[in-house]
């Protein structure tokens, strides 16, 4: 995919025009995996890094449908488990369940989500997985932005002809108890603790609620990705650096529980947890989202897009070296797509993550 926004129709921060995407083939892309397209449009277009991966120039990627959500044991729907039991640093990645109507897993450290995560395709899995063909991780602000310049293109919501103007935006997700798939019917609403507009499909009669809620989607109808405005802030394996040194959060009681530098100065180590591999987050220079990324940061959905819709644009800083991304579900005008925060990377009642899927060559 290479994508060049459109300047067209008087886009503006509040109402941003649309993204002008292309799909290539893989070959098209350069040898480096950076993200300027060498291809025919090689002046205007660009391939975003989310398709890179490791040494592997991937065609495409999965993502969760929906944030990830914990499974009690008890069940799958919202009404089988309670919101404490939702809330867990649990290291067993068989918790995991990414469905509509279930509640989606908070209070989880980055260091846990993202063994979670890695789990989900080892070796006797329940999920099916095998992990000669598929690789599991916790999303990065690469691959979340994928998603974002989909949804603002002809491919997505921006380009669904039942939306106008704000509406364009993808849908809230205003439940204050966390239910994934959920839908206020506007793209920015104040929180409550029922699911307005509950995700559900169509009976083989043709009726149901599958339609009720398709404006909280990506692309505006049931078959896109949810959850992406509102619900959990979702932690993103993003992080910032400092001469090669990566944070681990703020102080030895709020960090992400991976070993590295502290906001107070200190380093945490006390049983701390080893870095994964560099191809599973993505790691920042500065503070800055113009150079972030040892120059422009092209294709992370950062400054590029930051402020569309009025959303949140803060950046990390060494106090606050942790992504997160969509806003939750009270950050009522702030919220969306192409919102980004900072925070510590430590387990939080509104902090959630969302899966990828990496098909192996």
């Amino acid at each position: 995919m290479a994508r060049k926004r459109r300047e067209e129709d008087n886009p503006s921060q509040l109402l941003p025009g649309e993204i002008d995407v292309k799909f290539i083939d893989v070959a098209d892309k350069d040898e480096n995996g950076s993200a300027q397209y060498t291809g025919k449009y090689a002046k205007n277009w660009y391939t975003p890094p989310g398709f890179t991966f490791g040494e592997e120039e991937l065609s495409g990627i999965w993502v969760g449908k929906f944030e990830t959500g914990y499974s009690s044991g008890e069940g799958t729907g919202v009404g089988a488990a309670s919101v404490t039991a939702a809330q867990s640093d649990t290291e067993e990645p068989n918790k995991a369940i990414i469905k509509p109507n279930v509640y989606s897993w908070r209070m989880i450290r980055v260091s846990t989500l993202d063994l979670v995560s890695r789990r989900m395709t080892e070796s006797g899995n329940v999920f099916g997985f095998d992990q000669s063909t598929y690789d599991s991780h916790a999303m990065k602000n690469t691959e979340w932005a994928l998603i974002s310049y989909l949804t603002q293109s002809k491919y997505g919501k921006y380009g669904n002809f039942l939306y106008n103007g704000a509406n364009k935006e993808v849908y809230m997700n205003n439940n204050s108890n966390f239910v994934t798939g959920c839908s206020s019917g506007l793209p920015s609403a104040s929180a409550v603790a029922v699911c307005t507009n509950q995700y559900s499909v169509m009976n083989s009669q043709g009726s149901g609620k599958g339609y009720a809620g398709a404006g909280a989607s990506t692309t505006g109808n049931i078959s896109g990705i949810y959850d992406i405005n509102g619900g959990g802030m979702e932690y993103m394996m993003g992080v910032l650096t400092y001469n090669n040194q990566k944070y681990s959060g703020n102080t030895k009681s709020l960090n992400s529980g991976f070993e590295g530098l502290l906001g107070d100065g200190n380093i945490f180590t006390e049983n701390a947890r080893p870095w994964p591999e560099d191809k599973y987050y993505n790691a920042y220079i500065t503070s800055s989202p113009l150079i972030a990324c040892n120059g422009p940061c092209k294709g992370h959905a950062l400054n590029e897009t930051g402020g569309w819709y009025g959303d949140v644009a803060n950046t990390v800083l060494y106090t606050y070296p942790w992504f997160v991304r969509g806003g939750n579900y009270n950050n009522v005008n702030t919220a969306g797509i192409f919102s980004y925060a900072d925070t510590y990377g430590f387990a939080y009642n509104v902090c959630a993550f969302r899966q990828v899927l990496v098909p192996l060559a």
